[in-house]
């Protein structure tokens, strides 16, 4: 099975490193945690209609999602990612890499049907299975930040992470999914990080002023399929820094992928755009051995404004997480990207998140 990008009870799935073709990436990426709180830039004066404190998995398919950018003290960098989502159970995946190596991307999925979820009175949540938590760092204020651990053959770490300002998809934190689903979803790009990871049985310890994380909360619904993209941009020779989001959904109602992009141009300025064309570069993919699905590996992504272009490419070509019962594998890869931003040219890096949840 290949993904033809259009154009416009415990179950334990095992944990493997893959090597694949990974090339030695020397770049040395500037993982710069931005200050400020969720609520910087006049965020109160916007009309948002998400609730920035709804923290709790309560519902099918309700998510906590981060991907932590870590400077290791080690002069190393390394990527982790961490889903806990409501499915049966609670299903919690996890990927984590050594970015100077190059690879490999080891991973785990697991559901746990025995899991606890804590709520607090200020409705902040801790949730925990199979010896993995999510929980907000301070149950007395739900907006303090996040703290994420987990414990599996392979892959430990423990990060807590505060909040930058934040950004709405679609501009006000809501839109609409696959046959109508009102869709919740709000990101904090790129807060402050701290913890540790184990590296070949050698605890590493985060620098926390080259260290960053992007949250993403969700909740509402989704699409059936979709590719997703979070991306830091560069412009200006790095002085300005730019976060969006990318969405390109398959609707079953009417058999139609749209994509838009969210941008947080500064705190407090939420852009949405049209996003018209997404194309694949040929050239590049990766043939699964797992689900037998080819993931292509490089994209193109024009704006409805042609003077933003950019090229998104996947640093290593196996990074999938593995399935469950509960929920299909997907391919959550650390990208780099450049292009061009409003005609000023761009660098940067982020994560491609492609489904196969149909």
């Amino acid at each position: 099975m290949r993904f033809l990008f259009p154009q416009a009870l415990l179950v334990a799935v095992g944990l493997a490193a893959v090597q694949g073709t990974a090339h030695s990436h020397k770049e040395i990426y500037n993982f710069k945690p931005e200050a400020g709180g969720l609520l910087g830039g006049n965020y109160a004066l916007l009309p948002s209609l998400t609730n920035l404190s709804s923290m709790v998995l309560g519902d099918a398919f309700e998510s906590f999602w981060a991907s932590s950018y870590v400077q290791g003290t080690n002069g190393r960098q390394y990527l982790i990612v961490a889903h806990a989502i409501k499915t049966g159970g609670i299903t919690m995946r996890y990927g984590a890499m050594d970015i100077t190596a190059g690879g490999p991307y080891r991973q785990s999925a697991q559901t746990a049907s025995n899991y606890t979820v804590t709520v607090s009175p200020s409705g902040a949540s801790n949730v925990s299975a199979a010896g993995s938590f999510f929980t907000v760092a301070d149950l007395a204020d739900p907006l303090s930040g996040m703290r994420y651990s987990a414990a599996v053959p392979d892959i430990r770490f423990d990060i807590t992470f505060g909040y930058s300002p934040v950004l709405l998809y679609g501009g006000l934190g809501q839109f609409v999914g696959a046959a109508g689903a009102q869709v919740h979803e709000w990101a904090s790009p790129a807060g402050r990080t701290t913890g540790y990871l184990v590296v070949n049985g050698t605890r590493v310890d985060v620098d926390p002023d080259r260290s960053m994380t992007w949250f993403d909360r969700q909740w509402g619904g989704a699409y059936v399929r979709w590719h997703w993209y979070e991306i830091l941009l560069d412009v200006d020779g790095g002085r300005t820094r730019v976060p969006l989001g990318v969405w390109n959904g398959l609707d079953p109602a009417t058999g139609k992928w749209r994509a838009f992009a969210t941008t947080r141009e500064e705190p407090g300025v939420q852009v949405v755009s049209a996003v018209p064309n997404i194309t694949v570069v040929p050239g590049r993919s990766y043939l699964s051995p797992y689900t037998n699905v080819t993931y292509d590996l490089d994209y193109v992504i024009t704006f409805e404004d042609p003077s933003t272009v950019l090229k998104v490419s996947c640093v290593v070509e196996d990074q999938e997480i593995h399935s469950t019962p509960e929920l299909k594998a997907a391919y959550e890869g650390l990208i780099d990207v450049s292009g061009t931003y409003k005609g000023k040219r761009a660098t940067g890096f982020g994560l491609i998140e492609i489904t196969q949840f149909d």
